[in-house]
């Protein structure tokens, strides 16, 4: 076995762990943060977020809803609730402006509306270089009809 294997078999191993790790945190995140009304000025997508983590009031729309496109979506239980998750990207045209957007938004959080309703929160913590982000809830129909809404849009 080659130093590579060994490696490689190694870096594997730790990448799975990190995978197990990033799903329960999603899903803790996505228990914190259930869908809740809003007033969403400037329409579906990713919102810059005002207040504190409590409050719901999306700000200026900093990236469209149509600008994405949704890859999968899965769903995984933790204790008795399901948590859904859909793994998007962005445009390969809006890839600079996300990586610019999470950039600007280290430390505070961005909120993902659709049909009026914040879905999801998530707070910043480094840039997005990649264009991926995932999006997580409770509400298995909203997310549903998410899902299918971005992958008409994205096409």
């Amino acid at each position: 076995m080659s130093l590579f294997d060994i490696f490689y078999r190694e870096r594997s191993t730790e990448m799975k762990r990190l995978k197990r790790t990033a799903a329960v945190c999603v899903a803790v995140a996505a228990l914190c943060c259930p869908p809740v009304p809003a007033a969403a000025r400037g329409g579906d997508g990713w919102h810059e977020m005002s207040g504190k983590m409590e409050e719901t009031t999306p700000g200026r729309r900093v990236l469209r809803m149509r600008d994405c496109r949704a890859l999968s979506i899965d769903s995984m239980r933790v204790d008795t609730v399901t948590v859904y998750e859909i793994v998007c990207r962005v445009a390969a045209r809006k890839t600079a402006a996300w990586a610019g957007i999470t950039e600007r938004s280290i430390g505070r959080s961005l909120g993902f509306v659709y049909g009026g309703k914040v879905v999801c929160r998530p707070f910043v913590h480094m840039r997005v270089e990649s264009g991926r982000f995932s999006v997580t809830g409770t509400d298995g129909r909203l997310m549903r009809s998410l899902y299918e809404a971005m992958d008409k849009r994205g096409e």
